[in-house]
């Protein structure tokens, strides 16, 4: 072949090539899926992986509030805080979040700048491990939607797959096929209305999960040791506090169950002591700090004792749930070093041990 032929078919390849690249960044650019350069025009493609749909969300919604921390907040819903806070928010919490997850969600909300509070669940399984830890529980974290580089969507956003098929549902919806249905952020991010609730759902998880958890406080018990625990929160929560005294944020202990802290304390009871100190450290570094309440909702043996308020060890219902947005509103169930008094002695009583039995927790 003629070498300056050759030359010249290259040069029309890569030009089709580029031709092609420029047009797909355009084309994701202009439908944009995930809202994250501009909210949808049209009936936005909301998808289950919130830790990609979140930071478009946040930075183009309109908010003035956001719930954050992981699958526990996820039952707490914007017309429920409206409601009973007058607050318009938007919920961030994300499932299996580790606190750096948690921490670089509200990075994006308070560089949009409309976060002016925030509900955030203090869940010291997230507190566990390094403070560099992902959970990478809808794939690997995507840091690039986090961050202030622009660069970093185009390979990662703008010329992937994914992003493609879902402009092109987009696309076939605005000219009148049902590709997809309409839906809030609520009704795709808040799983309450899934499950179900009680003494029966609270047994069947205490059979399915109580030996897995047991290997986890076992096996990973170096995770749970305070100095973990409180290094995550000083490294991820606190200059947070600290640096935005202009947000009111309400930080809560969230209620598990007295089976989870049961189960915790026969699989490794150093563990429990690491959590209460935890506790201790985590009011102690708050007290000062004029734009920071803090709940704890742990001892109310109301709550923890009544199995059906729970789907399973952890997770507890949209009742409890708009129960403590009340408890925020009024400013009740305040945490000091009693509450953590009261859940030690509620744990360690012998009452537990026949609470259990009642509930078929054997």
């Amino acid at each position: 072949m003629d070498p300056r032929a050759f030359n010249r078919y290259l040069r029309i390849l890569f030009g089709v090539f580029l031709a092609g690249g420029i047009g797909v960044i355009a084309l994701n650019w202009f439908v944009d899926p995930l809202q994250f350069y501009r909210r949808a025009s049209y009936p936005p493609l909301l998808i289950g992986e919130k830790r990609f749909q979140a930071p478009g969300i946040a930075k183009n919604y309109d908010y003035d509030a956001v719930v954050l921390g992981t699958s526990v907040s996820e039952t707490i819903e914007s017309a429920d805080v409206r409601e009973r806070l007058g607050w318009r928010s938007l919920n961030l919490a994300m499932q299996g979040a580790s606190v750096r997850e948690q921490h670089l969600a509200l990075d994006v909300a308070l560089r949009a700048g409309r976060a002016k509070a925030v509900i955030w669940d203090l869940n010291y399984e997230y507190l566990r491990g390094s403070p560099d830890w992902v959970a990478n529980y809808d794939g690997s974290f995507p840091f690039y939607f986090y961050d202030e580089n622009p660069w970093n969507e185009l390979n990662n956003y703008l010329l992937n797959v994914d992003t493609c098929k879902a402009s092109l549902k987009i696309l076939l919806r605005r000219a009148g096929l049902p590709t997809y249905q309409s839906r809030t952020p609520d009704e795709v991010f808040v799983w309450h209305n899934k499950k179900t609730f009680g003494a029966a759902s609270l047994r069947r998880s205490w059979e399915k999960y109580a030996a897995s958890r047991n290997a986890q406080f076992v096996r990973a018990a170096g995770d749970y040791t305070a100095t973990n625990l409180n290094a995550n929160f000083d490294a991820h929560i606190l200059p947070a506090l600290r640096a935005h005294p202009e947000v009111s944020f309400n930080l809560y202990f969230p209620p598990f169950s007295l089976a989870y802290y049961a189960n915790l304390t026969a699989a490794n009871p150093q563990v429990f002591v690491n959590l209460l100190a935890n506790k201790r450290h985590i009011i102690a570094q708050t007290r000062a700090l004029p734009n920071v309440r803090l709940f704890d909702f742990q001892a109310r043996s109301e709550i923890i004792t009544n199995a059906a308020n729970y789907c399973d060890l952890v997770h507890f219902s949209h009742a409890i749930g708009r129960q403590l947005l009340d408890d925020v509103h009024a400013g009740r169930s305040i945490a000091d070093e009693a509450g953590v008094d009261r859940l030690k002695a509620l744990v360690e009583s012998p009452d537990t041990a026949v609470w259990l039995r009642e509930n078929g927790l054997e």
